[in-house]
């Protein structure tokens, strides 16, 4: 992140809470390769914990299936997305990053949290026990 805001200045708050949360999404799928790459761990008793089914590193298939889909969500939702969800802002904060009211905000949210429920309605909590 500070590399990139060496070679790139945003121009406001906006934009910089787009480029902190684009390297946020680009470091855990980083994070996810070089897990990937790794030697597989020690394997648990049956019974003392949930395990991924389909992965043998930190980021899960699915993990990364969210991750696409929050970067597939078009770019109001995404921001909102990001703000509120990742970043923490609340609604009325959110707003005022992005120059418009909280119930914008609240829309776009809501559309998006629709949106992934709808991408990734196939995803199931698993019964581990």
């Amino acid at each position: 992140m500070f590399k990139a805001l060496r070679e790139v200045r945003p121009r406001n708050v906006r934009d910089f809470f787009g480029l902190a949360s684009q390297h946020m999404r680009w470091e855990l799928n980083e994070m996810a390769r070089r897990l990937d790459s790794q030697p597989d761990g020690v394997e648990l008793c049956d019974g003392c914990a949930c395990a991924p089914t389909s992965s043998d590193s930190g980021l899960t298939p699915n993990a990364r299936r969210m991750l696409d889909a929050i970067g597939n969500l078009p770019d109001d939702e995404r921001e909102a997305f990001d703000l509120v969800r990742i970043q923490g802002l609340s609604q009325a904060e959110a707003g005022q990053v992005l120059g418009v009211s909280a119930a914008t905000v609240n829309r776009r949210l809501n559309r998006g949290l629709q949106s992934l429920a709808e991408a990734l309605s196939d995803l199931r909590p698993d019964d581990c026990g």
